[in-house]
């Protein structure tokens, strides 16, 4: 092995570079490319006898020390550095990861107001409520009705949130509720701080808030509330000791189902078959006296939004503190069906579009599970499409046709959840939890500012039973039928 120091010639520049008998002459390139960033590939350097080759044989070469070469090439261009500098993952702040991630924003807590957050959340997944809010609240105004100031401070705060990723706060929103329903603003005899509210109370009285005073773009004479989240019911009353007394019938209209909890109640549709049957004490005109009577409810209308109250908060007298129920009760976060508790008429009417539902999604979880579902050519129809058994539209009947805000199927999957940890109402905390508008399967959880992706089985498990979060409110909302069109599965 023998090393010598070679002068290479370039452009004008000497290279003093060592040369090692025992290395390849790509050794000896690979530090010509170090020195002048010229490609080995490029470089043509003049030996004696022609150009050095990368396999050439160092020893049919006359080398010696300080001997010239010549090389000829152009440096490349070079590693250049990036137009921008790389941001890894845990130098971004919140609002970037929340951004990147398509994390929705959280709300600020102000003292003991989760019950609020959690509130707004569920509401907020509601696309038709923000428009109407929108169409109603075109133009600035003010108002002395405190209710219909608040309906506007709802819809503020959504414009608000919708133009951040940061998380945001309710704060004139808040103050415009405790004006507007004092209760809201009551204060903790020891220390003076805000006290913990009711979520169920503050979602009644925005809801009826927003019914006063919003109009859905499309129909300037009809209100949001009642025509998206409005149940119609028909009562039936008979007087227990007077079989032959004339039933007494009335209509109600109702904005949630209020679903009471008892030793034998495990599963939602128990709740609420259980509460469509209630005993009522009131005076008999046949018999003159108090009597019992059992009132036995019928549903006429099924909104698009459904609103479920689990009551698990009851007085203690002794102790004077409204205690909670923890019973676990499963609910269903897809297909939850009404129809058995709707009158015969409806049920009629609801029956082929239930049919066209349930027989378009079990087409379509087959040809999930089969991998059939491709499309058969660019913009073309999929496999799904050629090969279902069902029209292209869904059939509706014509009164449920005409009531735009109405469910034609009886159908729901779950949309958001509103929960309550701890043991009574007057403590604890609140968070709501939210179906992803872009992925089914995908959910968020709302702890006030901290938001975080959760799964379906998370929710499965807000069903109580324990300490752990309990659903208090469920947000349902009615089958989409247009996607579940053989054009857009």
């Amino acid at each position: 092995m023998s090393t010598f120091t070679i002068n290479i010639k370039w452009k004008g520049k000497v290279f003093e570079v060592p040369l090692d008998t025992s290395e390849p002459a790509t050794t000896f390139k690979s530090q010509l490319f170090s020195l002048t960033g010229v490609p080995v590939e490029k470089q043509k350097i003049m030996v004696k006898g022609g150009m050095l080759k990368d396999d050439h044989d160092w020893s049919k070469l006359p080398l010696t020390n300080g001997m010239s070469w010549m090389m000829m090439g152009n440096a490349g261009e070079g590693l250049k550095a990036p137009e921008k500098r790389p941001i890894f993952v845990e130098d971004m702040a919140d609002s970037e990861l929340a951004k990147i991630a398509k994390i929705p924003n959280g709300f600020e807590n102000y003292g003991n107001t989760c019950y609020l957050n959690s509130t707004l959340q569920c509401m907020r997944a509601i696309p038709e409520l923000r428009a109407s809010l929108s169409h109603t609240f075109s133009a600035p105004e003010s108002s002395s009705d405190s209710r219909r100031n608040l309906a506007l401070a709802v819809h503020k705060f959504y414009e608000q949130a919708g133009s951040t990723v940061e998380s945001t706060g309710p704060f004139v929103l808040l103050q415009t509720l405790r004006m507007a329903f004092p209760q809201f603003a009551e204060r903790e005899q020891s220390g003076g701080n805000y006290m913990q509210q009711d979520a169920e109370e503050a979602w009644a009285q925005i809801v009826s808030s927003i019914r006063d005073s919003t109009k859905v773009p499309e129909d300037t004479d009809q209100n949001f509330v009642d025509k998206y989240m409005s149940l119609e019911l028909i009562h039936t009353m008979k007087a227990e000791e007077a079989p032959t007394e004339e039933p007494i019938i009335r209509h109600e209209t109702m904005y949630k189902l209020g679903c009471h909890i008892s030793v034998d109640t495990n599963f939602l549709q128990q709740a609420i078959k259980n509460s469509l049957t209630e005993k009522v004490e009131k005076m008999s005109e046949s018999l003159q006296k108090q009597t019992t009577y059992t009132q036995t409810s019928e549903i006429t209308r099924l909104p698009a939004y459904l609103t479920v109250h689990f009551i698990r908060f009851f007085w203690k007298p002794v102790e004077r503190v409204r205690a909670k129920i923890l019973r676990k009760v499963k609910f269903p976060t897809e297909g939850l069906d009404l129809t058995e508790f709707c009158s015969n008429e409806l049920q009629e009417k609801m029956k082929p579009t239930k049919v066209w539902v349930l027989g378009r999604e079990d087409e379509i979880s087959r040809s999930k599970k089969s991998k059939k579902a491709k499309l058969s050519a660019e913009n073309g129809p999929s496999a799904d499409e050629e090969k279902s058994q069902f029209p292209t539209e869904a059939p509706v009947h014509e009164t449920l046709k005409s009531d735009a805000g109405c469910n034609p199927s009886g159908l729901y999957d779950l949309q958001g959840v509103v929960t309550h940890l701890g043991r009574s109402s007057d403590s604890g905390h609140y968070v709501g939890w939210v179906r992803s508008a872009e992925e089914h399967e995908k959910w968020f959880k709302f702890d006030d500012d901290r938001v975080t992706p959760v799964t379906t089985e998370e929710i499965k498990k807000l069903d109580g039973g324990g300490d752990w979060h309990m659903a208090y409110i469920l947000l349902y909302r009615r089958k989409d039928l247009n996607q579940l069109s053989p054009r857009k599965a």
